[in-house]
């Protein structure tokens, strides 16, 4: 004859695992095995404990993000500061401010002097370069001409 089965309290487990227990403390606190809740937990539930304790950990961090949300909303600085950090992706420092335009400006007509009058030379002083068609302007990718892009 078997011995009995023991008794698992399911809603005991339920909250343990929702204060993020793990099997060998929950078995501890029941004083059974770790063998004992698996087999138990698959055979009341039909899933495998790991699926049983990730389902009920996660109802313990609804509870814990409650909390968290009451508490900053009662007036506590420091966890609405926490809360902005983590749940809004707030920051400490802001965003780095933009370049000068008259820098991105600078950069793009030095580009443009670069693509159709030769290294070295300035508009005033340069010829168009030999390779373009009388009057034509070669297109300007970003930071150098198209024809050096695709090499």
């Amino acid at each position: 004859m078997a011995r009995p089965r023991k008794k698992i309290d399911w809603k005991t487990v339920a909250n343990l695992c929702g204060i993020q227990c793990t099997l060998a403390e929950i078995s501890s606190v029941l004083d059974v095995s770790d063998d004992t809740i698996q087999r138990a937990c698959q055979r009341e539930h039909k899933m495998p404990f790991g699926d049983y304790l990730k389902r009920h950990r996660l109802k313990g961090f609804v509870s814990i993000r409650r909390k968290q949300y009451e508490v900053a909303t009662a007036g506590n600085v420091s966890m609405l500061i926490w809360l902005g950090k983590n749940w809004l992706d707030q920051r400490d420092q802001p965003d780095p401010p933009m370049p000068d335009e008259s820098e991105f400006y600078e950069t793009v007509s030095q580009e443009m002097c670069d693509a159709v009058f030769p290294p070295g030379s300035t508009p005033a002083t340069a010829v168009p370069r030999p390779d373009l068609p009388p009057g034509a302007m070669p297109s300007v990718g970003i930071g150098r001409p198209i024809e050096q892009q695709e090499a």
